[in-house]
This record gives structure tokens, sequence and C-alpha cells, in this order.
């Protein structure tokens, strides 16, 4: 069955009873308390290639699965119950693979929570056969949970954001400011320039067109306008909220993750679900989300009014160059 409280705001989390999905309703009970929400712990039965045909010895049997699944989703309740007692914890059990199944379970809730390993043999590709997956194509933000214990931001763990002036950029950075005014954590805000090659056709190429400004220079200079852009957005939406930025030159999966090693959450955009751009989470996302030793949560523009991206300066202001090639991309 699916989750009776379809269309309703609640929390969603993936449980299989694995070390890593325990973490995960944890972090989601939490969550769920923290919003007043119900939670939902979801497993899905995906029996595929368990029946075979006629020569087939597997005693597995759908009935047999679903079965099963909807013991380990109340399981996984039972654990979300023994951690916020009192809270609305109810199990579903649904027959397809973890991915589609959570994908479904993401139309009308609040947030989906997944953990980043799972059972098998081939657990350690879960992150990206299922919470990758899930990250790209849910119909909400999605948390993937790291680590042994359900960390959280708070004084002393900052909420991490990764900005570059996209629109998803702007939609993680309120989600951000959000999560860090409710834990009265502060807000690191980060931004990232690629630098090129001293033996590169890209920086013989600017010097030739430009032989007076330095590309690096250019690049760093049109990142720290971004990051304190971010920074004058989340001052105006939280008042007295601690904020600071952090500029640097290099990948930006690795600038985001250098900066991010005390904090309780990272925040990341994505690209929107439709056409090509949704059948990918990004290749900086996914590093994060790969990387990061605590939470990530991965957040995208609203579809029906797009989140405006945040102005740093006009082209007349920074030069037609400066204001195209330059502003720093990448952190979706």
């Amino acid at each position: 069955m699916s989750s009776t409280g379809e269309g309703t705001a609640r929390v969603v989390v993936g449980y299989d009873a694995s070390p890593s999905a325990k973490v995960a309703v944890g972090w989601a009970a939490d969550e769920a308390r923290r919003q007043g929400l119900p939670l939902v712990v979801v497993h899905a039965a995906d029996y595929t290639g368990l029946v075979g045909g006629p020569v087939s010895t597997s005693p597995w049997v759908p009935g047999v699965s679903v079965d099963e699944a909807g013991r380990i989703a109340e399981r996984g309740a039972e654990l979300a119950r023994e951690r916020c007692p009192g809270l609305d914890a109810r199990a579903a059990a649904s027959v397809g693979s973890a991915g589609t199944v959570l994908i479904q379970e993401s139309e009308g809730a609040a947030v989906v929570v997944v953990g980043s390993r799972g059972h098998g043999d081939l657990a350690g590709l879960l992150l990206g056969s299922v919470a990758a997956r899930v990250a790209a194509h849910a119909h909400c933000p999605v948390v993937v949970v790291r680590g042994e214990t359900p960390l959280a931001p708070g004084p002393g763990r900052p909420v991490v954001v990764g900005v570059d002036g996209s629109r998803a950029a702007a939609a993680a950075l309120r989600s951000a400011v959000e999560r860090a005014s409710a834990a009265g954590a502060p807000l690191r805000v980060v931004c990232a320039w690629i630098r090129t090659n001293p033996e590169g056709w890209d920086r013989a190429y600017w010097l030739a067109v430009e032989a007076e400004q330095d590309p690096d220079r250019t690049a760093a200079t049109a990142a720290e306008r971004v990051a304190a852009a971010a920074a004058a957005i989340a001052r105006e939406l939280a008042p007295g909220l601690a904020v600071e930025t952090q500029v640097r030159g290099g990948d930006p999966a690795a600038v985001v993750l250098a900066a991010a090693g005390d904090a309780g959450l990272v925040v990341v955009g994505a690209r929107g679900r439709g056409s090509l751009a949704s059948l990918f989470l990004g290749s900086v996302s996914h590093g994060v989300v790969h990387g990061a030793h605590c939470p990530v949560l991965v957040v995208r523009a609203p579809t029906t009014e797009p989140t405006e991206p945040i102005e740093t300066t006009t082209a007349a202001e920074a030069g037609d160059a400066t204001a195209g090639s330059w502003i720093p991309s990448g952190l979706l």
C-alpha cells in the first residue's frame, strides 16, 4: 500500500533496516517533530528478478515480499516513535523500486529523507541508484543523511549553503536561512570560482582579448560579489542571524565540502525537473552529497513561481565579459 497521507504535508523517509536507514529515520523523526508533521516510513518491496520462469527455485513470491515490506516499514515507524514519543509515525509498504516509490511519495510532502547506504553486496552503490535519483527527481526537497548519528544544525554546527547566483541557488539560500534561524545556528555562505590552467587555451584566449585583466582575479571578484549579495539577502530575511562568507578558487564541490567540516547541514541547489536537466542531480550537488559528513539538503527552485536569481551587479557595471562568462557557476 502507499501512504494514506498522499497529498497532505508530511515528512517521508525511506527505510530498509540498514544502519544508514536507521540514522535517516532518526533524523526524519526529529524533523517531523520540529515541523509538527506526521512521518511516513516507506519500504519498497522490489522483487524484480526474485521471481523467475518455470525453472525458478526462488522461494520468494510477491505476496511474501509485500508482507515482509510491511513488517520492515512498521519496525522503522516504531524506531521513530521510540525516538520521539507521541510522534504520528505511519508505516507504508509499496511494490516497486525504492527510488520510484520514494519519488511517488514525494508528491505533496514537505521533505523526503533518505540514507546514503543500504543492504546488499552493492550497498556502496545505493547512493547513486537511490538517493541521488530521488534527489534529482523528487517533487519536494530531499535530505540525504550521512554518518552514524543524525547530526543537526545548532549553535556549534553551522548551516552551509553553496551559491552561484542562479535561481536554484537562491532557493537553496532561502531554505538555508530558514534552517539556520530555526536551529539557532550560524549561516556560512560559500561560493567557488574555477581557476584557469596557466597553460590552458582559455587563459590564453582571455589574455589575448583582455590583456590587462587577469581571468582568475576577475572570476574571484565575481564570486565575492555573489557571496556578498547572498549574505545581504540572508541578513534581510533573518535580521540577527550570524552570517559569514567563504570564497575560494577550486573545484566547487571540494570548496563546499572544505567549508562544511563542522557543519550540521549542507544545502545545495538542484536543476529543475524538466527536460534533460532532470536526468542528473548535477555534478557539484552529486559530489557534495557523496562527500559530506553531515546531512545534505537538496533544493530546487519552484517551477510555478521561479525564484529570482541572486542579483549582484549589472552587465554595464561589471563589463559584458565579467557579467557573462565569469560569473561563478557549477554549484548545481
